[in-house]
């Protein structure tokens, strides 16, 4: 259970993002609503780190003509390679 100053961390797609509960609500609700609920405590380091580390590193993947859409397999292969870096 969560309550309220609570500090939640949580782990995204590669982001350690930090929040502090500041009310607690009973149901689902919209972003507007759902935004005074908490206060984002990640640092901008932690925000901006995968775009700064991006900038001028890669081009746009691409295949080869006609090969059509990564199957399955091919999807997982590429998605662990990404995550090693």
């Amino acid at each position: 259970m969560v309550c309220v100053d609570d500090i939640v961390q949580v782990k995204k797609e590669g982001y350690d993002l930090t929040f502090k509960v500041l009310k607690l609500i009973d149901k689902r609700v919209g972003p507007p609503i759902a935004v005074e609920c908490y206060e984002n405590l990640t640092p901008e380091e932690e925000m901006n780190k995968h775009k700064d580390w991006y900038i001028g590193k890669a081009s746009a993947e691409k295949r080869e003509k006609g090969t059509g859409r990564p199957t399955k397999r091919e999807r997982r292969k590429l998605d662990d390679f990404k995550d090693d870096f």
